[in-house]
Formats: C-alpha cells, structure tokens, sequence
C-alpha cells in the first residue's frame, strides 16, 4: 500500500544539508513543493510540503520541486513517480538527493536526467559522521547547462549519451 511506504527508511534522519538546500533554491530560484516532508514546517523552505499524512506519493507535484525521498527499499517508488509528474509537465524543475546506487534498476532509470556524483560522503542532518554511501543530485529541467555550472563544484556531472 503506498501510504505505508512513505517513510519506511530503516534510518528516516537522512536530512538534506544545507548547503544542498541552499544550492538547489539558488539553481531553481525557489523551491515551491517538498514532496517528502517530515513535517509540515519542515526545514526545506518550500511553499508547499507533503508529509507522511498528505502523502506525497499520491498528490501531484508541481513548479520547481526539491525531493529528498525516504532511503529504504522503496526509493523506485519515489523516483518513478518523480518521472512521472516531469514527463506530465506539472514539475518545470527538480532537484533530487539520492543515494548513489549505481547498480539498481531505479538509478539507471534516473540517470537518463543529468547528475551529479557528490565528491566525498554527505554528512545529513544533525548526524555526527557522514553517510555510509555516497550521494547524488539528479537534476529534471532545461537548464542543463547551469545546473552543470553550479553543480560541477560539489562533483563530477554526468549526462548520458544520446
């Protein structure tokens, strides 16, 4: 059932970064939903936020999006329906944190979209020690080029051959 899959990561305190944040706000201009709240006042300055309870699995996402989805098994599920609402043109622009896991069927789906391999491991939240995997930032949009230019900073960027 989707709504049981919402924050159903074994670890659920992998909180964007600020610097992530702030990178995906200024590449946007403004960040209008966060699709994956904690809370309603959640720390992503979004204009909108869907949580555990409005269930963002199943709402339509629209304008310039920042997704950092829940980490467990069920992370297809957010990136397929981050697709999804692109290809239906509600989304303009989305920035998307990640863990980088290159062998699974939902990144070689995603990685179709520029991204960028974060150089070093991301230290989320409050955390004291940084992830145990390394992370990536996917980008949906037609600033290709810009995204590349703010973004090439944090690591290498990578856009799929035609």
């Amino acid at each position: 059932m989707v709504s049981d899959v919402h924050f159903s990561s074994r670890n659920d305190d992998w909180s964007s970064p600020a610097w992530v944040v702030q990178a995906a706000e200024k590449m946007m201009g403004a960040i209008d939903l966060d699709p994956a709240s904690p809370t309603i006042d959640g720390p992503i300055p979004a204009s909108l936020r869907y949580t555990k309870e409005t269930n963002g699995l199943i709402q339509d996402w629209n304008g310039r999006v920042f997704l950092n989805p829940p980490y467990g098994r069920e992370i297809g599920i957010w990136v397929k329906k981050a697709i999804q609402e692109y290809d239906a043109g509600r989304m303009s622009e989305a920035i998307i944190l990640l863990p980088a896991r290159t062998d699974t069927k939902w990144f070689d789906v995603i990685s179709s979209f520029p991204w960028c391999a974060v150089r070093g491991r991301i230290k989320f939240g409050n955390l004291h020690n940084p992830a145990p995997f390394p992370s990536a930032i996917i980008y949906m949009g037609e600033r290709v080029e810009r995204f590349t230019r703010m973004f090439s900073a944090c690591g290498t960027v990578f856009r799929r051959a035609p």
